[in-house]
């Protein structure tokens, strides 16, 4: 049914339409127009049209969307209509309409063709005419019309950190005691009348799930103990307390231990005598993990918690160890309705900036808070060096070793004075030692209340370690809290947990005195110039399998999701479901992509025997996934066909047959690249759209012969490409080379085809050859037809024809080869076929090097190098010679690529790709360094962007965040920040271009001077770098990186001055959305025959129809049942699903500040107002939606959910019980 604005919408191209009927009639059939005119008219009146039909089109879909355009699009067509009247100088009224049909009736037999015309012409009324690929109308057009203006403030916090970077000098001067400080002093009598300074000492033990060993040997031969031990000495010692944070570790615990232990544990909690703080699978990192798998690793451990703890709710967050902090993980906190922050790994010039004012402690608010404060978490920064003990009681390391007193049975002090047993006779003098720290730190803070963190990596491992700290300690309370200490102290010390401590301070929280900061805290630097910017690419060829990981994750998850909803109307339905899809599969999977999330995991920091268990573990994770994902299709195409309606058994499949599917995506081990396999004819595909709108583009396939083509999709979408391989230093076409008896050539056969939001499409691949234009064109630099077709039957077909034109290229220093589709065009260096032009600007493609820096004893900090954690290079990058380049282009209708044989010491291979239709360049990297030493490899983009010394990167592919070089203060390696899949920089002016490079896997990145960007691909060296690790990083394996370039006009209303935020425009937002969540692709080897292809494809989908290009699913994940670990089937834990799943949604916020040439086909998504109704989107019959934190800890029950709005960049769970 029609909603009122679209029927105003109707009336009005209705009235265009008319009057364009009302020209034609008029100009054709008075007597007053020459045939010369009519002719020339008709020519005008045909562009016009074609020019209005393009409008009138994008405006038929944009005004479905937002009623607001309504006014806008109506002046538009009246706009037109002038000019058709002001054409003829006709007046239009009703009465003579009526006329100039009967004119046209009586002289109907002298103008046959005049007639066939105008029948043609109303066709095209009724079928508006696409712009296609040759299509000479340019005019632009901006990339959408949300208001974010208000996302954007400037200096209106406290402390920007921008700003700061701005101030700090980073002298590194020497401070003494507290080296990176300052001698802080305090009047020993003053401090007698101040209010009573309360200390809580908290126990605590930093666990990692894997780093110099695996996850399961650190539980097995430390943690298990760890929890033994400070549990049952709790139990006997009431006033001692403790704080964990690793989920990952207690469920290992907790399957293992009997229900007598657990219940002990869980009372401890209950009595807050044990504090479980973030809750989340593992202290993620916060450089390179993706903003999905940190918010799936907090579900993780919070739905552990609710089911096996009671419904316990973390309320503090604890991150010690991660190497840098980001305000996304603070955002996400806040949404899972925690309240404070401890954070440690901050620059240690930050950390002494943010000390001299005494704002250690801040509301971290996010970028584009606005200052509205609705995003503010607490937060308390740790002041000094380490969270070890030597570095938590006070500002003099020396002194605080001296009460970590396990050190008198095992490490010692480095500062050689050794702790000593507190006895009666030194107890006063001990006592005035550790609350002179104890003062002096609390100097740095406003609320006279401190928080003295005790514990280390894997501490309180034995009951004789938990019994000497707390036994020591206990005497050193008892005193300072006495009448005596009292009176000489003035402070009140205890065992406390961090609720113990942020109660406290919550009593004296004013907004007079909280202070507001805002800004990230890469990138860190722990001493010297000791930058730990090397993590950000170590190990490379792990952090992209992390995300082809997630993606699957994703996708599993949201079709679980998808197929419970389905079946949950018919119960016998559902539990048919759930015993073919094991959801044992689904959660093993999450604990496996949560685990790497760990701050030594995805970092690429931890031993190669570590790095393996996690890679087999993902190896395992993406099997399961691929299970779940290939049997819930199946399942819903098996339902489906026994309805007869919509399955027709013929030929291959019977009623009676399983369908069997197979995820067309496999990896040969956990350190190879992932492959697609080769396709046979008589084969069905099902392509799975994981995104929650329509999208149109290009698939391939990988075929075993060139006489193939997908059924009932049109020729001129259709392509069948050549499989070019590098093969000892040649290009070789792709053959099977196992089998030496038959020799089988690949191909690869391309075909274009939209898939509707969370839907499935059925295509089937038959055998029957293309005509020759829809076959790619092969051009070359060093074309050597010997050793590209060695078997010499890849070229002809049969008939000794040629299957491929091939021609050469010459190389020439000053030239370059363009290659265009309408909505974009590149030109490559014809000498070494990289990147050289985007739309006839320069963007210039290169690669370089950077090596190890040498040891200089005499400098600070001078004798430590490059390492798995640190970035320390010679000095600036040196250019990688391309002398010996060589390329082959494919050149095709559908697409066309660059594919080039680069560095032989690199083994590096590239590939640049246009796309039809498409608005970007597709990169790809394939590099080995396996043979090299202490090298890291840069790719480098240069352009005229006039961007000088700002450039912008993304936070957890979740935000973007400006960035500065600061040449003259900060070295290379301090100027390099994450990239989880974002860099861009743009010219400072407000009409100009901006030049983004999106990735779909975390790499460290820069901007070292106006123009250029550099990303770091990957690193191999030799040494350690002092930070724990004890090795280099020379475990290297094959990598791939994949990067989309997209080069936007700009057209802002002001410069963009210095807002420390920025936004992804809508093209470029929707390509990395993309680029993360790619489609699925599943085949059969028999050809499954359905009547109607369509109805069943989008009978799959939760939704009715597309979301709004502005809101974007982050996941849907079924709940987990509470389960009982007494209860194991074949050893393992049973699992199961609620009826019930958690919808997360964002709302992005795009730049409209870009512009595009409105010559291609525009993706048709639009942006909403904001408010969008979830029971109309989604296919719900009787189930209810209900509104909830992040993470699902809290839900209102009471209210149901209809309509929602959420603000630009706002995230928000909602749970959908069914």
């Amino acid at each position: 049914m029609l909603t009122v604005r679209m029927k105003n919408y109707f009336n009005y191209a209705l009235l265009f339409f008319t009057l364009l009927f009302i020209y034609i009639y008029n100009f054709h059939y008075t007597n007053y127009v020459t045939n010369v005119e009519i002719h020339k008219i008709e020519e005008d009146l045909l562009k016009l049209k074609e020019n209005a039909n393009l409008q009138i089109n994008r405006l038929r879909e944009e005004v479905k969307h937002d009623k607001e355009l309504i006014n806008l699009y109506k002046d538009k067509i009246l706009e037109l209509e002038m000019k058709v009247k002001q054409k003829d100088n006709v007046i239009y009224e009703n009465n003579i309409v009526k006329p100039m049909i009967n004119k046209f009736e009586e002289n109907k037999s002298k103008s046959i063709s005049l007639e066939n015309k105008i029948n043609d012409e109303q066709k095209v009324l009724k079928e508006p005419i696409i712009a296609n690929e040759f299509s000479s109308i340019r005019s632009f057009t901006k990339s959408c019309r949300m208001n974010i203006k208000n996302l954007f403030s400037k200096n209106n916090t406290d402390v920007q950190m921008l700003n700061a970077y701005e101030t700090i000098p980073f002298l590194n001067i020497d401070g003494g005691a507290w080296k990176q400080g300052w001698d802080i002093k305090y009047d020993k009598k003053e401090i007698l009348s101040e209010p009573r300074l309360k200390v809580f000492v908290v126990p605590h033990s930093h666990q990692d799930p894997g780093w110099l060993r695996t996850f399961e040997n650190y539980f097995d031969e430390q943690v298990d103990y760890i929890l033994s031990a400070i549990t049952d000495f709790i139990t006997k010692n009431s006033d001692m307390r403790f704080i964990y944070a690793e989920m990952s570790f207690l469920e290992k615990y907790w399957d293992k231990k009997n229900s007598t232990e657990r219940e002990k544990i869980k009372q401890l909690v209950k009595d807050d005598k044990i504090e479980i703080v973030t809750g989340g699978w593992v202290m993620t990192d916060e450089a390179n993990s993706h903003y999905f798998a940190q918010i799936m690793q907090l579900i993780e451990g919070h739905e552990f918690l609710k089911n096996q703890f009671d419904n316990y709710k973390p309320k503090n967050h604890w991150s010690i160890d991660p190497f840098g902090l980001s305000p996304t993980m603070a955002y996400l906190l806040k949404k899972s309705n925690l309240t404070n922050m401890i954070i440690q790994r901050v620059h240690y010039e930050v950390k002494k900036y943010l000390a001299e004012k005494r704002q250690l402690e801040f509301n971290w608010r996010q970028l584009w808070d606005n200052n509205e404060g609705k995003t503010d978490i607490f937060t308390s920064m740790f002041p000094f060096f380490s969270y070890d003990i030597p570095h938590t009681c006070g500002p003099d390391p020396s002194i605080c070793c001296q009460f970590d007193f396990y050190r008198m049975v095992k490490y010692g002090c480095d500062w050689k004075i050794n702790p000593v047993k507190i006895i009666s006779k030194n107890l006063k003098e001990r006592a005035q030692l550790l609350t002179d720290q104890y003062r002096k730190k609390s100097r740095l803070f406003k609320y006279n209340t401190l928080l003295v963190p005790l514990g280390d990596d894997f501490r309180y491992e034995t009951k004789e370690e938990v019994s000497i700290q707390y036994e020591n300690y206990k005497k050193l309370f008892d005193y300072i809290n006495s009448p005596e200490g009292l009176q000489e102290f003035n402070m009140e010390v205890k065992f406390g947990t961090l609720k113990d401590y942020f109660d406290e301070v919550n009593k004296k929280l004013t907004k007079e005195t909280t202070t507001t900061l805002t800004g990230d805290f890469f990138t860190y630097a722990d001493h010297d110039d000791h930058y730990w910017s090397g993590y950000y690419t170590s190990r490379p060829f792990y952090k992209k399998f992390d995300r082809l990981v997630q993606q699957y994750l994703r996708g599993a998850d949201m079709i679980y999701s998808t197929s419970i909803m389905k079946y949950s109307k018919d119960i016998n339905l559902l539990e048919s479901y759930k015993n073919k899809v094991n959801y044992n599969l689904l959660v093993e999977g999450r604990r496996h992509m949560s685990l790497f999330q760990h701050h030594d995991g995805i970092t690429g920091t931890a031993k190669s025997f570590v790095v393996e268990d996690y890679s087999e573990k993902m190896l395992k994770a993406i099997e399961n996934f691929f299970i779940v994902i290939q049997k819930s299709i199946e399942f819903y195409l098996e339902n489906n066909k026994n309805n007869k309606e919509d399955f027709d058994g013929r030929e291959n499949t019977k009623n009676d047959e399983a369908i069997k599917l197979t995820v067309n995506e496999f990896l040969e081990s956990s350190d190879s690249l992932p492959s697609t396999y080769v396709l046979n004819q008589d084969t069905t595909i099902i392509l799975y759209n994981p995104l929650s709108r329509e999208i149109e583009d290009i698939f391939c396939l990988k075929i075993d012969s060139y006489e193939m083509r997908i059924k009932n999709i049109d020729e001129n979408d259709q392509e069948i490409r050549p499989i070019i391989e590098i093969l000892d230093k040649h290009f070789t076409f792709s053959y099977n080379s196992k089998n030496q008896n038959r020799k089988r050539n690949f191909y690869e056969l391309c075909f274009k085809a939209n898939i509707g939001p969370l839907s499935i499409k059925i295509f089937d691949l038959i055998k029957k050859r293309l005509p020759k234009e829809c076959f790619a064109k092969i051009n070359g630099s060093d074309i050597n037809i010997k050793t590209l077709d060695i078997y010499g039957n890849y070229l002809n077909d049969e008939e000794d024809n040629y299957i491929f034109d091939v021609n050469r290229v010459t190389k020439n220093n000053e030239k370059f080869v363009t290659l265009k589709f309408d909505s974009i065009s590149i030109s490559i260096n014809a000498k070494t076929g990289f990147l050289s032009h985007i739309n006839n600007e320069v963007v210039e493609m290169s690669f370089s090097k950077y090596g190890v820096r040498s040891p200089v004893k005499s400098k600070p900090g001078g004798e430590i190098v490059s390492g798995a954690y640190l970035f320390l290079p010679d000095g600036p990058s040196t250019m990688i010679s391309s002398d010996d380049n060589s390329y082959i282009i494919l050149d095709g209708k559908l697409k066309k690529t660059v594919i080039i044989k680069g560095n032989q010491k690199t083994l590096s291979s590239h590939k640049i790709e246009i796309i039809k239709d498409k608005l970007y360049v597709s990169i790809e990297n394939e590099i080995g360094l396996m043979e090299l030493f202490d090298f890291e490899m840069t790719m480098n983009i240069n352009s005229e962007i006039d961007s000088k010394d700002i450039f912008f990167t993304d936070l957890n592919g979740y935000q973007i965040i400006r960035r500065k070089r600061f040449d003259k203060k900060i070295p290379i390696q301090g100027n390099f920040y994450p990239m989880p899949s974002t860099i861009y920089i743009e010219d400072s002016t407000k009409k100009g271009k901006r030049l983004s490079l999106i990735s779909n896997q975390p790499l460290g990145c820069s901007s070292l001077a106006s123009g250029k960007m550099e990303v770091i691909l990957d690193r191999r060296l030799t040494q350690d770098d002092s930070r724990g690790l004890a090795a280099g990083v020379l475990d290297n394996v094959k990598t791939k990186s994949n990067f989309r370039i997209i080069l936007e006009d700009l057209e802002k209303e002001e410069p963009s001055g210095d807002f420390p935020t920025s936004f992804l425009s809508k093209v470029s937002q929707l390509t990395h959305q993309q680029m993360h969540y790619q489609p699925i692709m599943l085949f059969s080897n028999t050809l499954l025959n359905f009547n109607n292809k369509e109805v069943i494809s989008k009978m799959f989908s939760p939704l009715k129809e597309s979301l709004p290009c502005d809101y974007h699913i982050v996941g849907m994940r079924a709940e987990t049942k509470k389960c009982d670990y007494d209860m194991k089937k074949d050893g393992e834990v049973v699992y199961d699903s609620e009826n019930s799943i958690g919808l997360i949604l964002q709302r992005y916020a795009f730049d409209c500040s870009l512009v595009y040439q409105k010559n291609h086909n525009e993706d048709k998504c639009f942006e909403s107002e904001g408010e969008l109704n979830l029971r109309e989107k989604i296919n719900l019959d009787s189930g209810k939606i209900f509104n909830s934190s992040l993470t699902m800890m809290y839900v209102n029950e009471e209210e149901e959910v209809y309509k929602i709005k959420l603000t630009p960049m706002e995230i928000n769970t909602f749970k959908i019980k069914f």
